[in-house]
């Protein structure tokens, strides 16, 4: 009886490793992603930002009083001054094997329109994968007060 239940834990487990560490590299890919991306915006690389976010894309953050398609971003590059870039430790969770939550929280110094960005905000985004590649779908910030 006790090595029925040994190798029925081992088979389990054996079969669990191989899974966990293929989630784990995924996690890690989407993370990688989520930082090119800011990145490139942080550049305004739109070669990059364009490749890496899907064509019905969104993007809410303060400065844009609501949801901004690329193109109402790219246009607004100009007005924006960043200066200063921290990042909370980056949580991604698979929602389905195509969908995953990146939330962290962010802060920067700067301006946009001449106006002072919140210092700290929450983000999340939605990522989806489009056949071999993660692509953002959706990005928002909210404004966050920390003590």
């Amino acid at each position: 009886m006790e090595i029925a239940i040994v190798a029925t834990f081992m088979a389990c487990h054996a079969i669990a490793l191989p899974a966990a560490a293929d989630e784990a590299a995924t996690l890690a890919e989407i993370e990688a992603a989520a930082l090119q991306l800011d990145q490139a915006y942080a550049d305004q690389d739109v070669a990059t930002i364009q490749g890496m976010i899907m064509p019905n894309h969104a993007s809410i953050a303060p400065r844009y009083g609501g949801a901004a398609a690329l193109d109402a971003q790219i246009e607004t590059f100009e007005d924006l001054e960043r200066t200063h870039f921290d990042y909370s430790p980056i949580e991604v969770e698979l929602l389905a094997p195509n969908v995953a939550l990146v939330t962290f929280e962010k802060s920067y110094a700067g301006t946009f329109k001449g106006a002072s960005l919140p210092p700290r905000v929450f983000v999340s985004e939605i990522w989806l994968k489009q056949g071999a590649t993660w692509q953002q779908r959706l990005y928002q910030e909210t404004p966050i007060e920390r003590p």
